[in-house]
């Protein structure tokens, strides 16, 4: 996607809100839970294509964003007016990223399906990572033994072929594919900025626009950008850049 620009993506304020107006976080707290079991109630009925593991992998994506709510909160309380407070905004990014996600998912069931193949990639890897690291290691024998009977219920769950496995194991162990099986890839779910151009609706995809930029912005905070260390900087009362800032 090409980058979202501010021309494109600005929204111009005919008002504004009361400066010193205060805000209720317990009452946003009880919208928040709101929208969690009015969602996910609406996913117990029958919805078109989505079929009962479609609606339930939403489901939980709405319960993990009410966990992340909680956990934001947990983090400000405990670490209000330090630097800790800074890695908030890290954690603040997951919303985002799970926002574009269920708005991605609720274009079609097919995503969803996407969303959890790539899941399943990424356990294969790492299944695969630590049989290479642990294979000599006694205490590890149990997991080694079990985990790949619960990976190939999943493979069957999420419609995953055995070549895509193969595959898997050809590009990480460089072991070679069966005779006559073809290289087949597990497609990557979109990312926040591919999501966007997938989008159909035309509020939907400007509000995504418009949340870009705040999610870009977030992301220096997970990556330890420049912004994140100054921040850290600015509330830590160690650091010569505290007495810098009122």
């Amino acid at each position: 996607m090409s980058k979202v620009k501010v021309s494109a993506c600005a929204y111009r304020h005919a008002s504004d809100v009361e400066a010193m107006a205060k805000v209720d976080s317990e009452e946003y707290d009880r919208i928040a839970n709101v929208c969690v079991v009015r969602a996910t109630a609406a996913l117990d009925t029958s919805a078109g294509a989505y079929n009962e593991r479609h609606r339930y992998h939403l489901g939980t994506i709405f319960k993990a964003m009410s966990g992340t709510h909680r956990t934001v909160r947990m983090m400000i309380e405990k670490s209000a007016g330090a630097s800790d407070a800074v890695d908030v905004l890290a954690v603040t990014r997951l919303q985002l990223e799970a926002l574009y996600a269920v708005c991605l998912m609720l274009e079609g069931p097919g995503y969803i399906d996407c969303y959890m193949r790539e899941h399943w990639h990424k356990s294969y890897v790492s299944f695969l990572l630590r049989r290479e690291e642990f294979n000599l290691l006694p205490r590890w024998q149990d997991y080694l033994r079990d985990a790949p009977g619960l990976l190939a219920l999943q493979q069957k769950e999420f419609g995953i072929t055995d070549a895509q496995r193969f595959t898997v194991e050809h590009e990480e162990l460089g072991t070679a594919m069966p005779a006559g099986m073809a290289e087949e890839t597990i497609p990557q779910f979109p990312t926040p900025g591919k999501t966007i151009g997938k989008i159909t609706d035309p509020i939907k995809r400007k509000m995504l626009e418009r949340l870009y930029p705040e999610y870009a912005n977030l992301c220096s905070f997970a990556h330890g950008l420049a912004e994140s260390t100054l921040f850290k900087a600015m509330f830590d009362k160690r650091s010569p850049v505290y007495n810098w800032f009122s």
